[in-house]
């Protein structure tokens, strides 16, 4: 039934300071904290040891049998002193895989960019291969106490035989 309940997410602690690397390795997050944000539990980002492109044994993977979205949020990162802010990433996605791809930057006070990057995999021009990107991030996160980083995949139908791979 309804509720007036609400459940709201606070991460304490200090930022990570660059230069910041998570490639999952060895299907873990290297001690790292990382959090995960799903409106269902099958429709979200987990850890794959079979496929990595730096052949660590782990990457993220989106691969829903429903619509749905799902973020990764690397913990709270601080750009100070970063002259030219950049992401630096891989993914890999199949051939009409019903999903999107997108990187978001929330503040400190709660508010989102619009989506720094996205990637629309119904159109993927480099099916089953992995692809570099390197995404120029504002240079006002620089002024910042921090920021969260969120990597947020949308599926729109069953991605079960058509994942997406995110590694670095």
């Amino acid at each position: 039934g309804a509720s007036q309940f609400a459940v709201a997410s606070l991460i304490v602690g200090k930022p990570y300071v660059l230069p910041y690397h998570n490639s999952f390795k060895d299907a873990g997050v290297e001690g790292k904290f990382v959090a995960l944000e799903s409106l269902d539990q099958s429709v979200s980002w987990s850890i794959s040891k079979q496929v990595s492109v730096d052949d660590d044994g782990g990457s993220l993977i989106f691969h829903p049998k429903e619509e749905g979205h799902s973020s990764i949020i690397p913990g709270k990162l601080s750009f100070k002193g970063a002259i030219s802010p950049k992401l630096i990433f891989d993914y890999q996605g199949e051939a009409a895989a019903p999903g999107k791809l997108e990187i978001l930057i929330r503040h400190k006070d709660g508010t989102f960019d619009p989506a720094v990057w996205t990637h629309d995999f119904t159109n993927e021009p480099n099916p089953g291969e992995w692809n570099n990107v390197v995404v120029n991030l504002p240079v006002s996160l620089a002024n910042e106490d921090y920021v969260l980083l969120y990597i947020k995949a949308t599926s729109n139908g069953n991605m079960k035989d058509t994942p997406i791979y995110v590694d670095n």
